[in-house]
């Protein structure tokens, strides 16, 4: 082999280990918590890992969980008012595009981290709704959230495993990269610490409001009801371990129902087909847990929607306070202040 083959064999070995050294820095810091706060204006999972801290640190005594339906829908000063409870005391853990697995991989992160007493955290209420039980993670949660055990049980290995390589399992996420303004994002990020669109979560409490309005055209537009797609054992099973994950901590759970424009929630509607909600609803309350209803949900208007899915501030306000209403003798938290 000549002198110049012997230099460009060892110069493409270098540049390998190079290459390597690098994609194992990245993958160390994928599993370090700076990565999700540093870029939480930039990932969604950041702004989620945001709210854990914010419930492990500060400490409420009732906490919304759900998906954006509950993001969007409850704003905890409304409740920590309607009930006289003290700002702070109400926290909204809600994460837009979670489903049950993520949520029950959070409820073991809290409890990991120490935040499941009931002398602090009292009740937990979450928000049902068939999105919920529809696993379709496009923001990677399971990456960082899903619990590693009880994935290893439900034989899902191929996720598991992108929970351990996490510069794989994110690679979705990470690609958005490449689009202008999310890279741009990105850049200021790393230079400067940003907030998430909507605010800190020490500011808005974990709430973040939505503005519009539907439109005549949107209204128009909303589809009738169809039968929703059967729930699988496995979401459920994944709820059902969240719940007992809490109630054997001792805390008080609730479940209710988030509005939807012209349209019943799925775990209500009386049409063909509907016997998984059914059956789910009647293993939630065989456990003690509360339904907690709101009676007037199907008279609010389109003014109270950004879509027909989701509360717009007006319309979260007026459902936080009667949620809150409807609350009362489910939580001690609740009952001792009363």
């Amino acid at each position: 082999m000549t002198t110049s083959a012997t230099a460009t064999v060892t110069a493409s070995g270098k540049g390998i280990i190079i290459g390597l050294l690098v994609l194992l820095g990245v993958e160390l810091y994928l599993h370090n918590d700076d990565f999700l706060h540093r870029y939480r204006s930039v990932f969604a999972v950041g702004r989620a890992a945001d709210k854990i801290t914010h419930v492990v640190k500060m400490q409420p005594n009732i906490v919304f969980m759900g998906n954006s339906r509950v993001d969007n829908g409850i704003m905890p000063e409304v409740v920590s008012s309607t009930l006289n409870l003290r700002r702070g005391d109400v926290f909204n853990l809600g994460i837009p595009g979670q489903d049950s697995r993520v949520l029950s991989g959070v409820v073991h992160e809290l409890e990991r981290r120490g935040a499941l007493s009931a002398v602090q955290l009292q009740c937990v209420m979450i928000g049902l709704d068939a999105t919920l039980f529809y696993p379709v993670d496009n923001l990677n949660y399971a990456v960082f959230f899903a619990d590693r055990w009880d994935m290893a049980v439900a034989g899902e290995y191929r996720d598991l495993l992108s929970s351990v390589l996490r510069l794989w399992g994110f690679s979705p996420n990470l690609k958005g990269l490449r689009e202008p303004a999310r890279f741009q994002d990105f850049i200021a990020a790393t230079l400067t610490d940003r907030d998430p669109w909507g605010g800190s979560v020490q500011d808005n409490l974990g709430f973040r409001a939505k503005q519009e309005r539907l439109t005549p055209a949107q209204v128009n537009e909303v589809p009738d009801q169809e039968a929703p797609e059967a729930l699988t054992i496995r979401a459920r099973t994944y709820l059902l371990t969240a719940l007992d994950r809490l109630l054997a901590r001792g805390i008080s759970v609730g479940v209710f129902f988030t509005p939807q424009y012209r349209r019943s929630n799925e775990f209500e509607w009386n049409g063909p087909d509907n016997d998984t909600f059914k059956q789910l609803l009647a293993d939630i309350q065989a456990r003690g847990v509360a339904l907690i209803h709101v009676a007037d949900m199907g008279t609010y208007g389109a003014d109270l929607f950004s879509n027909p899915g989701h509360l717009n501030e007006a319309g979260a306000r007026r459902y936080s306070t009667a949620l809150a209403q409807a609350m009362r003798g489910s939580c001690p938290a609740i009952s001792t202040t009363q």
